[in-house]
């Protein structure tokens, strides 16, 4: 339904998903105007907004987990945080709810199947969930990685793209990569 409503907006100056509604605009100045058509629209369709869930005029804010900004999407914060703070789980159930938290940040973590190899060794390889030295060591350059993941970003028309593409034993990975001015910088798309 919302797909539908929003199709005319969708992409240029709106995201939906479900019922949660982002609305984007490239300049301050036109943000007004995508604010009152998005509003026209729910207006159009008898649509209600619950005031308690809108926030309005943010340079950015949590969508869908995500933290959405002009500069693109990066990590969610907390998730970031409840690694970090995490102690090294020693049992099965720690260790699977590692799994877990790390599978919710796994867009941003480079060659994330190695990373966290010897976390999925050891709850497959042990009944017990035996936490190894690997797992000790994984566990901290993980933490480190974390400390400056990195942000996605919308593609740029007409941008030059490289296609990464890493293969290992266990796993394989691949990031797509807009070089910025000369391959100074690159932006994970």
């Amino acid at each position: 339904m919302i797909d539908a409503i929003f199709r005319d907006q969708r992409g240029r100056n709106l995201e939906a998903y479900i019922d949660n509604i982002l609305v984007k605009s490239k300049i301050l100045e036109g943000h007004l105007g995508d604010l009152k058509e998005t509003l026209d629209t729910l207006r159009r369709f008898n649509l209600k907004l619950n005031p308690t869930k809108c926030t309005f005029g943010a340079a950015s804010g949590k969508f869908l987990g995500y933290l959405v900004s002009a500069r693109g999407i990066e990590a969610n914060p907390d998730k970031i945080s409840a690694i970090l703070s995490m102690p090294s789980p020693k049992t099965a159930k720690k260790i699977q709810k590692l799994a877990g938290r790390i599978n919710s940040l796994g867009r941003f973590i480079s060659k994330a199947g190695d990373r966290c190899l010897p976390f999925f060794r050891c709850l497959r390889n042990n009944k017990g969930g035996q936490w190894t030295d690997k797992c000790e060591a994984a566990f901290t350059k993980l933490k480190r990685y974390l400390t400056s993941a990195p942000i996605l970003v919308a593609l740029k028309e007409g941008a030059v793209l490289s296609l990464y593409l890493d293969v290992s034993i266990t796993a394989v990975s691949t990031v797509l990569v807009d070089d910025d001015k000369g391959g100074t910088t690159s932006n994970l798309i």
